[in-house]
């Protein structure tokens, strides 16, 4: 799973809850412009051409490959045609395992050995940053807003249950 975005259809929901502005340019409204509020996001802006082309190529292989809808004929969430696209490979079947797996470790010592930019503490590999904070969360809990807490709230009252929280 990733945003092929500037930023993740998540990242601005959780600006919109909290009621913060985002960026110009990692949404526009329906009529086209652009916007700092949350709320009138229409589209998430892709992450340059390259970020379309693969936002576009992602979509093909997540809806339509499989039966479902592409994103731009979905009418909104929840709904039966989301799609689903999973990849496995054999890399055996492509190179060495031996030799890709040596090459891999070579790329991830190289990668934290960067240089960071100025002002940044270090250099991470790709969802990195999300292994440490669920490392995190798995021993001190998950922070929630209040607007999650007031839905789950609301779904324990609807369902006849009392919020563990509240016990």
């Amino acid at each position: 799973d990733m945003a092929t975005g500037w930023a993740a259809a998540g990242r601005i929901g959780v600006a919109r809850m909290r009621g913060e502005k985002i960026p110009v340019g990692w949404g526009m409204t329906k009529d086209g412009e652009d916007t700092e509020d949350p709320a009138e996001v229409a589209v998430v802006l892709p992450m340059g051409p390259k970020g379309y082309g693969l936002a576009v190529a992602m979509d093909i292989l997540s809806g339509p490959l499989g039966g479902g809808l592409a994103s731009c004929h979905k009418p909104g969430r929840p709904n039966p045609d989301q799609g689903h696209f999973f990849w496995a490979l054999d890399v055996a079947h492509f190179t060495p395992l031996d030799a890709f797996k040596a090459e891999i470790d070579r790329q991830v010592r190289t990668i934290r050995a960067t240089r960071p930019r100025r002002g940044v503490d270090r250099v991470y590999l790709p969802g990195e940053i999300e292994w440490i904070k669920h490392q995190e969360r798995l021993k001190t809990g998950i922070p929630l807003h209040r607007v999650h807490l007031a839905e789950l709230e609301k779904a324990a009252a609807e369902l006849g249950v009392e919020a563990f929280w509240k016990k």
